[in-house]
């Protein structure tokens, strides 16, 4: 079952000044790591990969011939790799959190689990299939260097790396947000949050984490 939201690989803690910690008592998403042991999460499936831990599919390489293109190209190279393989699950541009979904917390360039199976993925940017609701001539990339997520125009060239199977929907008749007395739901995501943010002032980061470490609201 896919999982719109996943827990990190974080598994150590820093301080404010970025020495190792810890992770006991710390409050930091390396203390609450509950992903899967080494091995368990990819299996290899001939040129696929399958992520038992998002339940997506994706091409083993992450370098296709004609790769690094435009978005509109990127699009049509998805549709020509589904035409070529017409008895297999259709090739496609990932959204946004399919693709980060793959991005390591933990490790850099590239910034995937050490335990990958990926081939030949390059430490730049790679195209995902949204578009920017603001600027509607950009659309969203990740960096498969540093996993930073950022937006540009749609005739930047990027690299393509197909999501394998039907593209994921939601149900539009529902709203994504209900109020329970004082928390409101998010059933896009699952999570539930404080309605009344109760913050007079901007904090820093080690005080956000200090506040962040009250029976959790925002995790489910």
């Amino acid at each position: 079952m896919n999982r719109l939201l996943i827990d990190t690989d974080q598994s150590e803690c820093y301080d404010t000044f970025g020495q190792k910690v810890p992770c006991e008592g710390s409050g930091q998403d390396g203390e609450r790591r509950t992903v899967p042991s080494d091995g368990e999460r990819f299996q290899v499936l001939s040129d696929t990969v399958s992520d038992n831990w998002t339940g997506l599919t994706w091409t083993r390489t992450a370098c296709i011939p004609d790769g690094l293109c435009d978005f509109e190209s990127a699009s049509l190279l998805a549709e020509k790799l589904s035409a070529e393989n017409a008895f297999r699950s259709p090739r496609r541009l990932p959204t946004r959190w399919e693709l980060f979904s793959l991005i390591s917390h933990q490790i850099i360039n590239p910034a995937l689990p050490h335990d990958h199976p990926f081939t030949d993925v390059s430490p730049v940017y790679y195209w995902t299939a949204d578009s920017s609701a603001r600027l509607h001539d950009e659309a969203w990339y990740i960096h498969l260097g540093g996993g930073r997520i950022y937006r540009g125009k749609k005739h930047g060239s990027y690299m393509v790396w197909p999501a394998i199977g039907p593209a994921p929907c939601q149900d539009p008749s529902l709203p994504r947000f209900f109020v329970d007395h004082t928390l409101v739901h998010d059933r896009l995501t699952g999570l539930i949050w404080l309605q009344d943010l109760e913050m007079t002032r901007a904090v820093k980061w080690h005080e956000a984490i200090e506040k962040g470490k009250s029976p959790p609201l925002c995790r489910v």
